[in-house]
């Protein structure tokens, strides 16, 4: 189940990132069009299955807002020092830390993983596969500085995917509903937070209701589907590093997509990647797939 949860979720992601490419946004403005589109999408859901989940599972959806929001801020000022590539090249090393600490936080798995020495092994050896491929696809040389300064998001990547795990373990019915919540509240924290930091920099709020930016922001109606089948896999998911790399293969349906659906048009620089590389990501997918379930 997670398995095709967690691809179904890269796919649409994939559809997310081709059709937002175009977004010439300011950080702020992209996270609030996030928030605002997101929120009212899903709001008639909710309106119409209301439905009440534990108080620990509001507090946590709120504290994943608003860790989601610093993650967020985060990544989009090393974006501006180091780069796009710089940040995700590195990011895919969340995967191990998420492994760990999952393990970490349910002893009991880790006796189960000591019990299945080849598959752990296999899924370790997927992980690093999928790590090494993605660093070749960047073309990006990892340096100790960039490390130090990246590893603040890769510990807050990690803490996510691991609420992500907490949250939908709270209570084992009604798992769509409480995605679908999940992602709204999470949306409604980030885009209030950036708002707020909006109008504290005082920015022209017309930049707002510029109609093509308005336009595009559909876009992220495909990105609220992405949040609740995330949330939905992490829940099916024996460990929530797992569905981490399997997201992954977005880049693949990016690349896919971009090649043979004539709405998506994507220049891509994955002429430039060696056959090889592409086929040890692949074949480190499936090992995971094949290891995990």
């Amino acid at each position: 189940m997670w398995i095709i949860l967690s691809l179904t979720a890269a796919i649409f992601s994939a559809i997310f990132h081709l059709t937002a490419q175009n977004m010439r946004l300011d950080g702020n403005v992209f996270m609030i069009y996030r928030g605002v589109v997101i929120v009212a999408f899903l709001s008639p859901f909710l309106i119409l299955n209301p439905m009440l989940f534990s108080g620990r599972f509001y507090m946590m959806a709120f504290i994943q807002g608003i860790v989601a929001c610093y993650s967020d801020y985060l990544a989009y000022k090393v974006n501006q020092r180091r780069g796009a590539e710089t940040v995700s090249s590195i990011i895919p090393f969340s995967v191990i830390i998420i492994f760990f600490l999952w393990c970490a936080m349910r002893p009991e798995l880790v006796t189960k993983y000591v019990q299945t020495p080849a598959k752990t092994m296999g899924i370790l050896i997927s992980f690093s596969g999928v790590i090494y491929a993605l660093k070749k696809y960047y073309a990006v040389k990892f340096t100790k500085k960039a490390m130090i300064d990246l590893s603040p998001i890769l510990i807050l990547s990690s803490i996510i995917a691991v609420l992500y795990k907490l949250i939908m373990n709270e209570g084992n019915e009604h798992q769509l509903l409480k995605a679908t919540q999940l992602a709204w509240i999470v949306s409604f924290v980030v885009g209030v937070a950036h708002f707020l930091i909006f109008m504290y920099k005082k920015k022209n709020i017309q930049t707002l209701f510029v109609m093509q930016n308005m336009k595009q922001s559909v876009a992220f109606v495909f990105l609220s589907i992405v949040i609740i089948l995330k949330a939905l896999s992490i829940c099916y998911a024996l460990n929530p590093a797992y569905v981490s790399c399997l997201i992954y293969t977005t880049l693949i349906w990016v690349m896919i997509l971009g090649k043979f659906v004539p709405y998506f048009h994507f220049k891509s620089k994955d002429v430039q990647v060696a056959k090889k590389y592409k086929l040890l990501f692949v074949f480190s997918i499936i090992l995971l797939i094949l290891c995990t379930s």
